[in-house]
């Protein structure tokens, strides 16, 4: 995609494809996880009305924590220590 991006050819059946198989797995990894976190903070004694915002902050923090990585990585020579404990992190969120 970085290529085609470089190139113009957005219109072309090859992004559209890659776009698709790219945002159908992202949805579906946000759809079921939403559910079964959901399910836990009711099984946990949270309220229905109350308990869906919970695997929202699970999965944005996963995000950030994601993300800070990256910037981390690139901000400095120093960084690499932060960014592997950036990862760390987001890896014992989803543990």
């Amino acid at each position: 995609m970085s290529l085609q991006g470089r190139t113009g050819e957005h219109g072309s059946a090859s992004h559209w494809c890659a776009l698709a198989t790219t945002v159908l797995p992202a949805v579906c990894a946000f759809v079921l996880p939403f559910d079964a976190l959901h399910d836990l903070a009711i099984r946990s004694g949270i309220r229905t009305q109350p308990a869906w915002p919970w695997p929202i902050a699970v999965d944005v923090t996963i995000a950030q924590s994601t993300v800070a990585g990256l910037s981390l990585s690139r901000a400095t020579t120093t960084a690499p220590a932060l960014a592997a404990a950036g990862w760390t992190v987001a890896a014992l969120q989803i543990a």
